[in-house]
Order: structure tokens, then sequence, then C-alpha cells
């Protein structure tokens, strides 16, 4: 049975609209102990701990982390398994499948069919900060959190709902584009029932952390056709994601799909084990860390000018490297004929409200 290794960069737990850390990655990797200690000590001597953080900071060490990365780019293709979230656009689109999905529904239009939300969010995020203002939209997603937060407390503050709409009202009433604004129009809507949205809305929802893992495990179970054992690096804000991923592991049904088209994952997951152990005694945690600590440097965009040029390196390294379920908005609005549904196809959201809260 194959063991699996992961380690994450910024990981800021409900912080979601950390303006130090934008984005989240997960990286894990099927590589060995024994495979990653021989390329460790080939670029970096012999016990040498490995941290990007700390590796970034030296002009040599980024040297041998462009080496390291180069030398071994079939290696890390194919042992290695990515997926990053933007998590200001992944409110934004949770937003709209919490409270603008059901409305369409009620009209007989599924949201999910053909990546419809997909295409939407894309345009309703790009959109809303260009002509709604970064400070408003920004407000009405930390006001969105907050108020998803005060349920999973089971304690509904009706002046954190009043904000939220208070927030969707101004950035409606200064969008400098009339076409925009039935779109906050649909949300505003749901104020009068919002507790009955906020019923479909489970503890993880916001969760990016939880649901890159499942993507990640998914990916791997499927491509290896049978249970993984996993081991994390140790973190206090990973334990959220374990909780759910057990919650998955140990859904009581047949092997079900979930999902549309090409994208489905199937349950229950197949997770043999799940432990966590500090990278300083792991080499294959390192190496993930490596990984996922380059993409985040990359996307996040918060290093000084000293470093410009070890960032251009680096992008034009990884760049042709696959990403698996990645959140993050672009200005594709077209129909994706891969997540069209196809008869029995279930609606992965649906399953899981179920399923959790049974």
């Amino acid at each position: 049975m194959a063991t699996i290794y992961f380690d994450e960069a910024g990981n800021t737990g409900s912080d979601l609209l950390n303006k130090m850390q934008t984005i989240y990655v997960l990286c894990s990797s099927i590589i060995q102990e024994d495979e990653a200690k021989e390329i460790i000590e080939k670029y970096f001597g012999k016990n040498k701990k490995i941290h990007f953080k700390d590796l970034k900071e030296s002009v040599s060490d980024r040297h041998k982390i462009i080496k390291l990365l180069r030398d071994n780019e079939t290696l890390f293709k194919e042992k290695f398994k990515t997926c990053y979230y933007h998590k200001k656009y992944f409110i934004a689109c949770q937003m709209l499948n919490y409270l603008y999905e059901p409305q369409l529904y009620d009209t007989g239009i599924d949201y999910f069919d053909g990546g419809i939300n997909i295409a939407h969010a894309n345009m309703f995020y790009i959109c809303s900060y260009a002509f709604c203002g970064e400070k408003r939209m920004d407000k009405v997603l930390k006001s969105f959190v907050k108020m998803i937060k005060i349920k999973d407390n089971n304690k509904m503050d009706t002046n954190q709902i009043n904000e939220y709409y208070k927030a969707l009202e101004d950035a409606m009433k200064n969008c400098l584009r009339d076409e925009l604004k039935t779109d906050f129009y649909t949300l505003l809507e749901t104020e009068n029932d919002i507790l009955s949205y906020l019923d479909n809305v489970d503890k993880y929802a916001l969760d990016p952390a939880s649901h890159a893992l499942i993507e990640l495990v998914g990916q791997w179970t499927k491509e290896l056709n049978g249970s993984i054992n996993i081991i994390h690096d140790r973190s206090t804000s990973t334990n959220e994601s374990k909780k759910y991923l057990e919650i998955l592991a140990n859904i009581v049904t047949e092997p079900v799909d979930i999902g549309y088209g090409e994208y489905k994952t199937r349950l229950p997951l197949k997770v043999n084990s799940f432990k966590f152990e500090s990278s300083e005694l792991s080499n294959s945690i390192q190496l993930c860390d490596l990984v996922a600590s380059s993409i985040f440097f990359i996307n996040n965009g918060k290093e000084g000018i000293d470093k410009i040029a070890f960032k251009e390196e680096l992008t034009q390294t990884i760049k042709s490297w696959n990403t698996f379920g990645s959140v993050y908005p672009t200005s594709d609005v077209s129909f994706d004929p891969k997540r069209k549904k196809q008869m029995g196809d279930i609606n992965s959201i649906d399953y899981l409200m179920y399923k959790i809260e049974t």
C-alpha cells in the first residue's frame, strides 16, 4: 500500500483575507524517504534539513533550488501532485454556490452543469472588483466569512447578518456596470430567508485546506486504484482537514462517484491511515515543502526586489507542472463540455451536505 506525503504553504486558518498570504497550496508526493534523502543530499549536502523559507534568503541556496527542480523535472511531474487556492476567489465561489445557486435551481437551471458556476464566478469576481471597488468587495467577502463562522459556532448574530447585506447593498449601489447589479440583487434576495440558506453550509465550506486535501487524495487513490496511507506535516490548522477526510473516508455507502462529467470523486475515500509528522524527520515532506512553498512564492507576490530574478527563474521552471483541482480566477467564461452533466451524475455539494448532516 502506497504512502503519500503532504505539506502545505499559506494556511491562515479562518483568516482567509490575510493580505500577506493570499493563496493556499497543498503538495503531495509518492516519493519515498530514501529517494528523497538522496536528492536532498545531492544538492544540499548530508544531514541538511531543507525549508524553502530559509533557503530563499541565500543566493547560493536559490541557485540550488532551481538546479534541483530543473534536473528532476520528470520526477516532480510524475511523483508529485499539487493543488492551490486563491483565497478571495474561493470565498466568492462559495458565496455564489450557497446563496446564488439555490435560486437558479428553483427556476430549473443547474448552476454546475457544464461549469456554469466557474464561468459565472470568473465573471463576477473579476468584474465586481473592477467595477465595485476592492475595498467594497473585500468587505462583502469578509462579512460573508464572519457570517458563516458565526453559523458554525451556533451563534446566529443578526448584527453580523445585517453587516453582510449592508456590504452587498453598498457594493451594488456603487457598481459602475448596471448589468452586474443583477447578481447583487439575486444575492440580496436571500436576506429574508438567510437562515435556511445557511443550513446548507457545512463547517468545511470555507476551508481550502480540506478541499485541497480531498482533491489530492481522490487523485492518488484513482491513479493507484487502491487505498493509501497519509503522512502530513504536523500542523494544528490541518486537524480540521483530517476530520473532514475521516468523514468522507467513513461514509456508510456503496462506492459512489460524485460530481459532473469527467470531474468526479469516488466515495468513500480509500484512506487506510493518517498521521502527522514533523518535517524535520521526513525528507519526503521537506521536498513537498519545497514544491508547495515555491508555488506559493511565485503566486503570492509579496517578496522584495532582491528576489525578482529568482522568482522569474522559479516561474519558468515550474510553469508547465500540472495542478489538480486548483481554484483561481481566470478570464474563461465558456461552457466546459468536460463538466457536462451526464445521466446519473450526482451533485457533489448536495450529496455531501446530506451525508455530513446525517
